[in-house]
C-alpha cells in the first residue's frame, strides 16, 4: 500500500524543470572541468580584464572585451530564449 501511494505523489518533471536540471547538471560538471583546464580563468580575464587605464593599448583593450562580452552576453540570452521554444 506504500508503493502505491508514493507513485501516486511521483510526477514528471515538466519540460523548463528538465531544462533547468539538464542547465543546473552542466555547471557542476563543466566549471570544474574547465578550471582544470584553464579555460575558467581564461574567460574571467576577458569578461572582467585588469583596470589600468592609463595605456592607450590597454583602453583598446578594454573596448575590444566590452564589445566582446556584449556579445557573449547577446548569445547567452537567444540561447536561454531558444531554450524556453524547445
Amino acid at each position: 500500500s506504500s508503493s502505491s501511494s508514493s507513485s501516486s505523489t511521483f510526477r514528471p518533471p515538466s519540460a523548463m524543470e528538465t531544462m533547468l536540471y539538464i542547465n543546473l547538471y552542466a555547471t557542476l560538471i563543466l566549471i570544474p572541468c574547465s578550471y582544470y583546464a584553464g579555460q575558467f580563468q581564461q574567460g574571467m580575464n576577458m569578461l572582467f580584464p585588469s583596470a589600468d587605464s592609463s595605456s592607450i593599448i590597454n583602453t583598446h583593450h578594454q573596448a575590444h572585451h566590452h564589445h566582446t562580452s556584449k556579445l557573449l552576453l547577446q548569445l547567452n540570452l537567444s540561447a536561454s530564449l531558444g531554450q524556453v521554444f524547445i
